[in-house]
């Protein structure tokens, strides 16, 4: 509201954060009365820090010659904090015939060193037949006046302008709708800066009833969504123009609808779209499969081939990651039980176990009970397992009675005596124990042996030397 309670109207700037925290706003333009003139067709270019801002002024008075006249402006900033920052071109094309109410937006791009603008006015040329028609401009941003002119489009509307930026120069992508609504036409045109089409990158596709376009830069080139008129109504359209290989591809149906606007976040490589229907306005995400030409990690690509979004991902990711906390926290839990209670029936197993040892402890053969010399062992050849049994009780037999020859001939020969003798040679020189638990020891060769109970007597089984129990 102006000063004397005139309606006034103005172009303002202001950012909006995630937080939906808005900044002051900044007024660019003058205020003027609508009923003077009028701002309007208004588009925006962000590169990096830099804003370019241009648009359409009708000025009815034109400082009072009373002349209508209507520029195209621009503006320009570096980080702007204030209006202050800003520069104000009010006129780079000045004196067109523009109709607010037919004429869509200004489509204003950066360039390497230039801006360039595709704009529309009224033209009559040719046919001499009042008509739209879309018209492409450049120039530096600190210029004045821009005067690089050239008509592109005839019967045209809604123009689109990318650029993408080269040190060798910029290559230009275009995109309008030609034609009666009835019978239009998607007009696309990959061009250089003096709008010379490179190579045969130029197409066009039926678009009956087309009301918008939309473009965004991604990695794997250029998102192109437009609606039309299909057999089921109103349908949004995707395409997509690879200037480095050479191809347009239009056109695949997404959704049914009218499309409105759309935008790119170049955090999660997603592109929203906001599209109209009958069962009213809808907000939608187109994820592609952009991260396999950057080659990206691992979670992109699960991510692409899950279908979902940037957020539903990381919920999903840290769904499973707690899920796996906890599963990891029982195992530890249940295995840290098992061990404790391990070590607690180990304890108790060395606490009450003891080892009971026993006194008396007999040694069935000592190193003095036998004695054996070379003489009396005879080796025997084991020709066979049937024959081994036969040859060892042969072998024990012959000694036994060959023992018991010398024996009675040593009894004739030297009479009792002599017998009395040897019986004190062979005598030992301790007393002979007692049987234990059992066990007998040989007078003849001080063999212990255990016996069976009950036995009264016995022979030896190693000298064969009858013994008496």
């Amino acid at each position: 509201m102006g000063p004397n309670w005139f309606l006034m109207q103005t172009l303002s700037y202001s950012t909006i954060d995630s937080s939906c925290r808005i900044a002051p706003p900044q007024d660019l333009l003058p205020g003027i009365p609508l009923s003077d003139g009028k701002y309007w067709g208004i588009d925006m270019d962000i590169r990096d820090s830099e804003i370019l801002v241009s648009g359409y002024h009708r000025d009815v008075f034109s400082g009072g010659s009373l002349k209508d006249e209507t520029n195209i402006f621009l503006i320009h900033s570096e980080g702007p904090l204030s209006s202050d920052d800003w520069t104000l071109r009010t006129g780079i094309i000045k004196d067109i015939d523009a109709d607010p109410y037919q004429i869509d937006p200004i489509s204003v791009e950066f360039g390497h060193d230039q801006a360039h603008i595709l704009y529309q006015t009224i033209r009559n040329d040719t046919t001499g037949k009042d008509r739209l028609g879309v018209w492409y401009s450049h120039g530096m941003i600190d210029q004045e006046t821009w005067a690089y002119r050239k008509a592109v489009g005839d019967e045209s509307a809604i123009p689109m302008l990318t650029v993408i930026e080269d040190d060798d120069g910029d290559t230009l992508v275009s995109l309008w709708r030609e034609g009666d609504p009835q019978d239009s036409e998607l007009v696309v045109f990959v061009t250089d800066s003096n709008f010379m089409t490179n190579g045969q990158m130029e197409t066009r596709i039926p678009a009956r009833g087309m009301a918008g376009i939309g473009v965004v830069e991604s990695e794997r080139g250029i998102q192109v969504l437009f609606d039309r008129v299909g057999a089921s109504g109103p349908q949004v359209e995707y395409g997509l123009i690879d200037v480095d290989s050479g191809w347009i591809g239009l056109s695949d149906t997404l959704v049914r609808g009218q499309y409105k606007s759309m935008d790119r976040s170049e955090d999660s490589g997603e592109t929203m779209m906001v599209v109209s229907s009958s069962d009213g306005w809808q907000i939608r995400t187109l994820i592609d499969d952009g991260s396999s030409r950057r080659g990206g990690s691992l979670s992109d690509q699960l991510r692409s081939s899950l279908g979902l979004d940037q957020e539903s991902f990381e919920i999903l990711v840290i769904g499973v990651a707690l899920a796996v906390l906890i599963l990891g926290m029982v195992t530890l839990v249940g295995l840290s039980a098992q061990g404790a209670r391990w070590v607690g029936r180990r304890g108790s197993i060395d606490k009450d176990a003891s080892v009971v040892m026993e006194d008396d402890v007999v040694d069935l053969v000592g190193e003095t009970d036998l004695s054996i010399g070379s003489d009396e062992i005879e080796v025997v050849q084991d020709d066979s397992n049937d024959e081994t049994g036969k040859n060892g009780r042969d072998s024990r037999r012959a000694r036994r009675d060959r023992r018991n020859s010398e024996e009675d001939g040593l009894l004739d020969t030297a009479g009792s005596g002599a017998i009395e003798a040897e019986l004190e040679i062979q005598m030992p020189d301790y007393p002979m124990a007692p049987p234990i638990s059992g066990q007998v020891t040989c007078p003849g060769c001080k063999s212990r042996f255990a016996t069976e109970p009950g036995v009264v007597s016995m022979k030896c089984p190693v000298c064969g030397s009858k013994i008496g129990l």
